[in-house]
């Protein structure tokens, strides 16, 4: 069952990238402008000013300094100084909003959470609501063309020095506080000497949808933590160029809002735990590995894992067995806290509820009831904007 997902616009006071000359510059996640037009005017206007200026007060009567190429090249070295100069003001920092808020995890008496902060709603979310948008404020390529793994390594260690030299320091500040969970102990030590952006990005990151081999960190983003019964859901999107969250089921105030870190396929508490013991280093005790199978939680994630992988194969040469497989899936991820019509983790069961009435049972109308409720889990947990949304709107339309 695919384990991410995002659904409504967000108030700008969500954004986390601020800006002294406009915050929502959509480019401004690539350290410049949307433009440089403006920039390169002034710059320009500038250079003829202070050329006209030296000419008159410094040089003698009948001397020509430079040539109109000379000035030219002067007034394109201006313009690209002055975008520099205006990238450097923009600065990205944890989103702030009326309805969320950062805390520390060490000062909760019900402290469960893997990171020393956390995120906490400080008001209702219905599920499906969006919660903030955000862009990164570092997007790194970490697939790269090499002889050997050491060479790879080397090549993306050298991008991302290269992305966070670019920083601005209010930003860079704000990477350096984020976790690094193969680099410090959480013992309450603030000191980040131990540090580095290397292992920031590595614990941080997320990879940006199907743009195979980027990565992007997230300041806000980064500071949910994980839980395996997840009550928001992430998603990259790439039309807008940000990631997404919204609310998985309804979230009260005061209650951490967590994401899902993986693994992707369904698996019981003890594989769930190694998978991110290995790959972040921490020991899970969200409420899904606390209550391991005392309530036959395991057995059940065994379940749907298996009813995910055999439905395929029944489509057409046992619908109606397959058709079941889907209801009877759709029931345990309810059972599981894991199944509500607005997250994401119904969608790909719902989808292939659509595939066998279409194909296998021939029953348009029944396939169209699946294909609304897949439609539906997509827009709240995506965005209904997001391209697979409108490529599910497109198939209603289509069967009307």
């Amino acid at each position: 069952v695919a384990m991410m997902g995002s659904a409504a616009a967000a108030d700008s006071d969500t954004f986390a990238t601020e800006a002294a000359d406009g915050g929502n510059d959509p480019f401004s996640c690539f350290g410049c402008d949307s433009s440089g037009s403006e920039a390169d005017e002034q710059s320009a206007a500038a250079a003829d000013s202070s050329s006209e200026n030296d000419k008159s007060s410094s040089t003698p009567a009948g001397i020509v300094i430079g040539c109109d190429d000379d000035r030219g090249g002067r007034r394109l070295v201006q313009a690209a100084n002055a975008r520099r100069a205006n990238a450097s003001i923009h600065h990205h920092v944890p989103a702030t909003s009326s309805g969320f808020e950062v805390f520390s995890c060490c000062d909760s008496d019900d402290y469960k959470s893997t990171g020393q902060v956390g995120v906490r709603a400080t008001r209702p979310y219905a599920a499906g609501e969006e919660i903030l948008r955000e862009r990164p404020c570092m997007r790194i390529c970490t697939a790269h063309a090499a002889r050997s793994s050491e060479e790879a390594e080397s090549k993306f260690e050298s991008a991302l020095r290269d992305g966070f030299d670019s920083l601005s320091s209010v930003t860079a500040a704000a990477v350096m506080d984020l976790s690094s969970y193969n680099e410090q102990e959480f013992d309450g030590d603030t000191d980040n000497a131990a540090r580095t952006p290397q292992g920031i990005f590595k614990t941080n990151s997320y990879k940006l949808g199907d743009e195979v081999g980027y990565g992007g960190l997230f300041l806000t983003v980064a500071r949910m933590n994980h839980s395996c019964r997840p009550n928001a859901a992430h998603h990259w999107r790439p039309d807008l160029h940000m990631m997404v969250v919204h609310a998985a089921r309804d979230i009260g105030v005061g209650e951490e809002i967590c994401t899902c870190y993986g693994p992707g396929e369904c698996r019981d508490t003890e594989a769930r735990r190694s998978f991110l013991r290995e790959r972040y280093s921490f020991e899970c005790e969200c409420d899904m590995c606390t209550e391991g199978n005392d309530a036959g939680g395991d057995d059940r994630m065994a379940a749907i894992g298996a009813f995910h992988d055999t439905i395929p194969l029944y489509i057409h040469s046992k619908p109606d067995e397959a058709i079941r497989r889907v209801d009877r899936c759709l029931e345990l991820l309810t059972e599981q806290g894991i199944g509500h019509p607005k997250g994401p983790y119904v969608a790909p069961i719902l989808h292939y509820g659509y595939q066998i009435c279409l194909a296998g049972l021939h029953d348009e109308v029944r396939a169209s009831s699946y294909l609304a409720r897949e439609l539906v889990s997509i827009q709240c947990s995506q965005g209904p904007g997001s391209y697979k949304a409108i490529d599910l709107q497109r198939l209603l339309h289509e069967m009307e």
